[in-house]
C-alpha cells in the first residue's frame, strides 16, 4: 500500500534532491495558501515512487502553497484506489474548505482511497459537519477517524454529532475512533451505540468527557459487546453514575482483548464499583485501569482490591480522588501485594497518613518494576516519608516521584535522601508546596548529584532561600547536566542564590547540554536595586524592567521561565 500523510511539521531539508524536484512540480500548480506535509509513500501517475519509506519526513517548502479546495481536487487526480490517504489539520479556521473540497473530490476516487482522517481541533460548524458525514459514507474504507476536541470551541455537540452519525454507519471497516471532548449529549451516544454494532473491527474508542449520561453508558455497554476486537476504551469525565457502570458490565465479558480501560471522573461510587468488579475480573489482559474521582471511598477500595489479584497484566492504575482514607487505602493496599507487574501508581489526594503509608508502603515494596508514583497532596507528613523511602529502596527502577502538597519538613527531606540515594534512574522529583527549606535541599543534594538523568525538579513554594539555591547551582554545574526544567517559584530566592542558578553551567563541558529552563515566578527579591538579570537569547540582550541594579550576563543556554525574563512579584 501506499500511504500520504498531511501534518503541520516537517523538515524539508531532509528532502532527497531528487523528491524535491518532484515535489516542485507538484507545487508550481497550487499557489494559495502554506500546507506542509510528511510523505511516507505517494504514488504518482504510473505508480511511480518518490522512494520514501519508513519515517523520512518533509514539508514545510515554501513553495508547495494550496488552497484546500483545489488541493483535493489536483490530488484525486494522481491518487488510485489502493492509496491510503492521511488528512491532519490541526487549529485551521478553514477547516471548511478542507471538508467541502474532499466532498469534490470524491467523483475522481479520492474517497474510495481514504482510509486515515485526523481532524483534531478543527472547527467544523453545520454544513462543513454534513460534507463531513458525505465523505464518510462513500469511504468505506476507511479505518481511524479523529475529531477529539481540547478546547471550548469547535464541539460537535448533540446536534453535530447525530448528523456524523450518518456517515459513520457506513464505516464497517473503523478501527480508531477518537470523539474525546465534543459534548455529544446521552441522545447522541445512544444512536452512537447502534452505529457501532456494525463496527465489529474497531479496536480503539475514546469518548471522554461527552456527557453521555447514564442511557449513554447503558446503551454503549450493550452496543460495544460486539466489537470483540477493542483493545482501548477511553469514557471520563461522563456522568454515567453507578447505573451507568452497571450497564458496561457485559462489554466486559465479550471483549477479551481490552487493555486500557478509563472511567475516571464518572462518580460510580462504591455501589458502581461493586457491580464493575464482576466485569473487570474477565479482563485478563487489562493493562491500565483509570477510576480516578469515582467516590468510591473505603468499600469501594475494598472492592477493587478483590480484582487486583485476577488482573496479572496490570502494570497503571489511577485511584486518585477517591477519598480512600486510611482504611481505604490499607484495604486497597492488601490487592496492591498480588500486582507484581505494577508499574504506575496514581493516587493523589486520598487523605493517605497514618498508617495507611505504611501499609501502601510495604505492598509497593512487592512491585520491584515500579517506575511512576504519584502521592501528591495526601498529608503523609515526615512519619509517612520515613515508611515510604524505607520500603522504596527496593523500587530500583523509580523514575518518576510526585509528592507535592504531602506536608513534608527538613526531617520528610532527609529520609527522602535515603531512598534516592538507591533510585539513581530517577527523571522527575516533585516535591513543591512542602516545607523541606535550605536544611532539606542541602540533605538532597548529594543523592539528587548521582541521579544524572534527572530531567524535572519542581521545587516550588518550598521556603528554599540563598543557601539551597547555591547548593543546587553546585549540583548544576558538575552533576545534573541533563536538567532541563528547575522550578522556584515562590520560594525565597533572592539575587545572589538567582544569579547562583542562572550562571551554574557557565562552564565549558566537553559534550553540549539541553537548555535548562528556570521557573523564579513570585520569588522574593531584597530589594529592586539589586540585580538586573539579563538573558542572551538569539544574539539579543533582553532587560526586565522590573529588576535594577547590577548587571549580570548569562551566556549559557538559560532559559528563564520558557524564554522570558525573571519577573518577581
Amino acid at each position: 500500500m501506499n500511504y500520504m500523510y498531511l501534518l503541520p511539521f516537517g523538515l524539508w531539508d531532509s528532502v532527497w534532491p531528487r523528491e524535491r524536484v518532484i515535489l516542485g512540480m507538484l507545487s508550481s500548480k497550487w499557489l494559495h495558501q502554506e500546507l506542509p506535509l510528511r510523505v511516507n509513500e505517494i504514488a504518482l501517475r504510473g505508480n511511480d515512487k518518490l522512494g520514501l519509506t519508513g519515517d523520512r519526513r518533509m514539508g514545510a517548502y515554501p513553495a508547495f502553497q494550496t488552497d484546500e479546495e483545489c488541493m483535493c481536487q489536483q490530488f484525486s487526480r494522481f491518487f488510485q484506489n489502493q492509496v491510503f490517504l492521511t488528512w491532519r489539520k490541526q487549529n485551521c479556521a478553514n477547516s471548511g474548505n478542507l471538508v467541502r473540497g474532499m466532498r469534490m473530490a470524491l467523483g475522481a476516487g479520492f474517497g474510495k482511497a481514504l482510509a486515515f482522517l485526523d481532524l483534531r481541533d478543527c472547527r467544523l460548524e453545520g454544513q462543513d459537519i454534513r460534507h463531513l458525514a458525505s465523505v464518510l459514507k462513500e469511504s468505506n474504507k476507511i479505518m481511524h477517524l479523529s475529531l477529539s476536541r481540547s478546547s471550548e470551541t469547535g464541539k460537535l455537540g448533540e446536534e453535530g454529532a447525530l448528523q456524523l452519525m450518518d456517515g459513520l454507519g457506513h464505516c464497517s471497516s473503523l478501527q480508531h475512533l477518537d470523539l474525546h471532548g465534543n459534548y455529544m449529549g446521552d441522545q447522541a451516544a445512544q444512536r452512537l451505540a447502534t452505529t457501532l454494532e456494525n463496527c465489529q473491527q474497531l479496536a480503539f474508542l475514546n469518548l471522554s468527557f461527552n456527557h453521555i449520561l447514564v442511557r449513554g453508558g447503558t446503551s454503549l455497554g450493550n452496543a460495544l459487546g460486539k466489537c470483540t476486537m477493542l483493545e482501548q476504551l477511553f469514557l471520563g469525565g461522563n456522568e454515567v453514575f453507578e447505573p451507568g457502570a452497571r450497564g458496561l458490565v457485559p462489554l466486559f465479558r465479550q471483549c477479551k482483548r481490552l487493555k486500557y480501560f478509563d472511567l475516571g471522573w464518572n462518580e460510580i461510587g462504591a455501589v458502581g464499583m461493586e457491580s464493575l468488579s464482576s466485569g473487570l475480573r474477565e479482563c485478563k489482559s487489562l493493562q491500565s485501569l483509570d477510576l480516578g474521582g469515582n467516590n468510591l471511598s473505603v468499600m469501594g477500595a475494598q472492592m477493587l482490591a478483590r480484582v487486583l489479584p485476577e488482573c496479572p497484566s496490570l502494570t497503571r492504575l489511577n485511584v486518585s480522588g477517591n477519598s480512600l482514607h486510611n482504611n481505604g487505602t490499607q484495604a486497597l493496599a492488601a490487592g496492591l501485594r498480588e500486582c507484581e507487574t505494577l508499574k504506575e501508581l496514581v493516587a493523589k489526594r486520598n487523605m493517605i497518613w497514618g498508617n495507611a503509608v505504611i501499609a501502601l508502603a510495604q505492598a509497593l515494596s512487592s512491585c520491584a518494576e515500579l517506575h511512576s508514583l504519584d502521592l501528591s497532596e495526601n498529608p503523609m507528613g515526615d512519619d509517612g516519608m520515613t515508611s515510604l523511602a524505607k520500603e522504596l529502596r527496593v523500587c530500583t527502577h523509580l523514575r518518576v516521584l510526585t509528592l507535592h502538597g504531602t506536608n513534608l519538613s527538613s526531617a520528610g527531606a532527609s529520609a527522602l535522601a535515603s531512598c534516592i540515594r538507591e533510585c539513581t534512574l530517577l527523571r522527575d522529583l516533585d516535591l513543591s508546596h512542602t516545607r523541606i527549606g535550605d536544611e532539606g535541599i542541602i540533605t538532597l543534594a548529594t543523592p539528587l548529584a548521582k541521579c544524572t538523568q534527572l530531567a524535572t525538579l519542581r521545587l516550588a513554594n518550598t521556603r528554599i532561600g540563598d543557601d539551597a539555591a547555591r547548593c543546587l547551582g553546585h549540583v548544576l554545574q558538575f552533576s545534573l547536566q541533563n536538567l532541563t526544567l528547575l522550578d522556584v517559584s515562590d520560594c525565597f530566592v533572592r539575587a545572589e542564590g538567582a544569579l547562583a542558578l542562572m550562571t551554574a553551567r557557565n562552564v565549558k563541558n566537553k559534550s553540549p547540554v539541553p537548555p535548562l529552563d528556570i521557573e523564579f515566578t513570585g520569588s522574593c527579591w531584597a530589594d529592586d536595586s539589586e540585580v538586573t538579570c539579563f538573558a542572551e537569547w538569539s544574539g539579543k540582550h533582553h532587560e526586565d524592567r522590573h529588576v535594577r541594579g547590577a548587571r549580570a550576563l548569562v551566556a549559557s543556554p538559560l532559559r528563564l521561565g520558557g524564554g522570558n525574563l525573571v519577573k518577581p512579584l
